[in-house]
């Protein structure tokens, strides 16, 4: 079974909807970004030919879902967030964000971000495990994800090697189980 519907979805202070052309060089500059290379792992800068490619390979892959970012009042693309190796057989999938508008870190975009992102993942497309990679010393992340239930795997050490040394990276997932006793709990 493929998935490719995505479904707009609507908070308080963010709107997700699908990633469209017109997100691309706004995104290219984020990604490209010495701050956000490192919270995302990324070791080389993006072209715009690779950059067409991965959008029309998300375009094409019914295991990939990516979402644009926008803060409400204004509708500004603030980030973008997605699901990887989607896999509906095994039904997991791959969680990722980043805001690359400086100014709207710590305003609540990225936890709220994060709980649509799972009401997707296990209300919607009914998965029993999100799961991310995270660098170990990304502190604010991990302390979100934390937050919102996810629980630390384990750790891949040494698991990249992002400007002359090697980082290792926090495995971290939440159960559909886990969602749903925090739903009630709430």
């Amino acid at each position: 079974m493929t998935v490719k519907h995505q479904p707009v979805l609507e908070g308080g202070k963010v709107r997700l909807v699908p990633l469209a052309a017109e997100h691309l060089e706004r995104s290219r500059k984020w990604v490209n970004d010495p701050f956000i290379m490192s919270t995302v792992l990324r070791v080389s800068h993006v072209t715009p030919e690779d950059h067409q490619r991965w959008f029309a390979n998300i375009l094409s892959d019914p295991g990939k879902l990516v979402y644009a970012i926008l803060w409400k009042p204004g509708g500004i693309h603030i980030g973008n967030t997605g699901l990887y190796h989607l896999d509906m057989t095994h039904l997991r999938g791959e969680f990722w964000i980043y805001l690359g508008e400086a100014e709207y870190r710590g305003m609540g975009a990225a936890s709220e971000t994060l709980g649509l992102m799972k009401q997707l993942s296990f209300d919607m497309l009914g998965l029993r495990k999100l799961y991310l990679h995270v660098g170990l010393d990304n502190l604010p992340a991990r302390s979100l994800y934390s937050r919102h239930g996810f629980r630390e795997d384990g750790v891949l050490r040494q698991h990249y090697h992002i400007g002359g040394k090697p980082v290792d990276v926090a495995v971290m997932s939440q159960l559909r189980q886990e969602y749903d006793d925090n739903k009630h709990d709430a």
